[in-house]
Formats: structure tokens, C-alpha cells, sequence
């Protein structure tokens, strides 16, 4: 092994954007050209951040035991650069806890001499997740331990030019019990994060763990888990446009209320409507 400082960079193809930037400049150079580090990979338009890197020379790929986040770019639809290209956007989101394989180019292409357009191409081997706990969404309200979609392992192929449009993962939306788990595809929304929209099913999703019942419309991204319904809880049901999910509590803003005259468990309920 061969202990090497003060390497900022390391360019291993230009044609498909591939370099690393090790941390604290230090790499670990073994047998055969492989060499071992922590820091980032850049690959075409995403950023790999982790510990514990590893690079194979013959396979010419990295092994990525231990990521902490992937960061991705996509094209815009309506903003160009100072070229008049068009721009390319971080996504808010990342990808984090992931694990996997990302191949440079192929084996006879080293230098890149032929174009592949299938490459770069990272392999995940594990579930994945996104957070929604950042502080610009209500001060970091959604607690990461309890509020997440996990994602299915998954392949991306063209890391240099996929589009967002074919950007979808599949997996699993857990709300923090608001609502049950739902499957879904993580798709790119309008303001550049993963989420999705969806319909309720007609009989509603049970809120709480069935302390109440809510039909209609949810929509999941950076603006936070937001509904356009109508919200059944005890006697009372609530419709409104905006509707904004937290894991204690669900605030309706512009609501419509009724309070139908009932008793529930020895409890009565008097009529009561409001507008607004």
C-alpha cells in the first residue's frame, strides 16, 4: 500500500465526467492501480459523498460500501445558463443510506475512445431512503425516524444524461402514522425534490391509526405532505384545499365545517357548521 497526500483530484474519464475529490486529499493506492478513499465521486450529473470508496482498475468500477447521500442534477425545462444551455438544477432531495456499484465505462473502453451511452451506471444493492426533515419545510418537523420514503434497490444507467422525466424510484412512503404505508413511485416534482401525488382510495385512508378517516387528494415534496379533501373525524367533517399533514396534527386552512348532531360513546355532539 501506498499512503499518498495532497491529491485533490483524480480524473479517471473525461468523455463520461467521472473524477474524485478525496477527502483531506489523501488516497491509498494498492496493487494494480486500485486505490481506497473516502470523499466524493462525481459521475456525469450526480455526486457520490461516503467513507471507505474503493476502486478497481481491471473492473473499472468503484465499490461504494458506505454512501451517505447521493446529490443529482437535471435539466431544466425553462432556465438556460450564461451559454444559453440549458441549466442544469440540483435536486433538493437526496438519496441517503445507500450502498452499490458504480461502473465507469466498459471494460475494453478505458480511455474512453468509443462512446457508450449507457454509462456511467451506478447498481444499488440495498434500500435506500429520502428525509423530509430539512429545516426550510415548517422548521424540520418531519422527524427522519418516523417520516421517509424508502426506496427499492434500483439501477440508474446514463448518469451523464438521464432525463427527470424517467426519474422514478419505487418503494414505500412512511408517514409517521398519519397514514397507513403507502407504495408508490418517488418522482421529480415542479420545485425539484422526491415525492408524488395520488388519489385516495374511495373509502378514504384511515388517519391516526383510525382516529379518523381522510379522502381525496395527497401531495408529497419539499412544500411538505399536503391534501385537497375532506377530513372525517368523530361527528365532524372538514373539506379544504389546503391541507397541511404533520405527525401530531392536521391543519386545514379556508375550511368547511359541519359537526353532525350525534352521540358517540356517552359523548354528544351538537349541530354546528362553519364557512372558511
Amino acid at each position: 500500500d501506498l499512503d499518498m497526500e495532497g491529491v485533490s483530484r483524480v480524473f479517471l474519464s473525461d468523455t463520461q465526467a467521472v473524477w474524485v475529490t478525496p477527502e483531506n486529499q489523501q488516497i491509498k493506492l494498492k496493487k494494480n492501480r486500485d486505490f481506497e478513499f473516502s470523499g466524493k465521486v462525481h459521475a456525469g450529473r450526480s455526486d457520490f459523498f461516503g467513507k471507505k470508496f474503493e476502486f478497481i482498475y481491471d473492473q473499472f468500477k468503484f465499490n461504494l460500501a458506505t454512501i451517505d447521500s447521493i446529490r443529482l442534477k437535471v435539466v431544466s425545462d425553462n432556465e438556460l445558463d450564461e451559454n444559453g444551455n440549458p441549466k442544469l438544477i440540483p435536486l433538493k432531495s437526496t438519496l441517503q443510506n445507500v450502498s452499490g456499484v458504480l461502473y465507469i465505462d466498459s471494460l475494453n473502453n478505458k480511455s474512453s475512445r468509443k462512446s457508450y451511452s449507457q454509462y456511467p451506471k451506478f447498481v444499488s444493492d440495498k434500500e435506500s431512503y429520502v428525509y423530509y426533515d430539512h429545516p426550510s419545510i415548517y422548521g424540520g418537523v418531519y422527524d427522519r425516524n418516523k417520516f421517509y420514503f424508502k426506496i427499492e434497490p434500483f439501477t440508474i444507467d446514463s448518469l451523464d444524461n438521464f432525463s427527470s422525466g424517467g426519474m422514478k424510484f419505487a418503494g414505500t412512503f412512511v408517514s409517521g402514522g398519519i397514514f397507513p404505508d403507502i407504495k408508490e413511485m418517488a418522482v421529480i416534482r415542479p420545485d425539484y425534490s422526491f415525492g408524488f401525488e395520488r388519489n385516495s382510495p374511495s373509502e378514504g385512508y384511515p388517519m391516526y391509526n383510525g382516529k379518523g378517516t381522510y379522502t381525496n387528494h395527497i401531495d408529497l415534496s419539499y412544500a411538505g405532505l399536503l391534501g385537497d379533501g375532506k377530513v372525517d373525524y368523530l361527528s365532524s367533517s372538514s373539506t379544504s384545499k389546503e391541507i397541511v399533514f404533520f405527525i401530531d396534527s392536521t391543519n386545514l386552512k379556508n375550511a368547511a365545517f359541519d359537526l353532525r348532531k350525534e352521540t358517540i360513546a356517552g359523548v354528544g355532539y351538537p349541530d354546528a357548521q362553519g364557512k372558511q
